[in-house]
């Protein structure tokens, strides 16, 4: 018979070793360009929501867009994605 809590821990244990587990949308977007993808994108995003709330301001009326984001993966000959 398994011991559920020894059971439990190994699956905690494989759980945390296993490389096809879900990310965080900002722990993948840090991957690219060594981080600064994720700074920069940050940054342009704080500068779009100030302006935006400065144009709401000045035109008593509200201001709407939208952003897309396509994540492109590919295998190299090392194995790096």
């Amino acid at each position: 018979m398994i011991n559920t809590k020894n059971q439990t821990e190994l699956d905690k244990a494989l759980e945390a070793h296993d490389p096809y587990r879900m990310r965080s949308l900002e722990q993948i977007l840090s991957l690219f360009d060594g981080g600064q993808f994720i700074a920069d994108f940050m940054s342009e995003h704080a500068e779009l929501m100030q302006k935006m709330l400065e144009h709401a301001e000045n035109h008593r009326k509200g201001a709407k867009g939208s952003m897309s984001i396509t994540v492109n993966y590919a295998l190299n000959a090392s194995g790096d994605l």
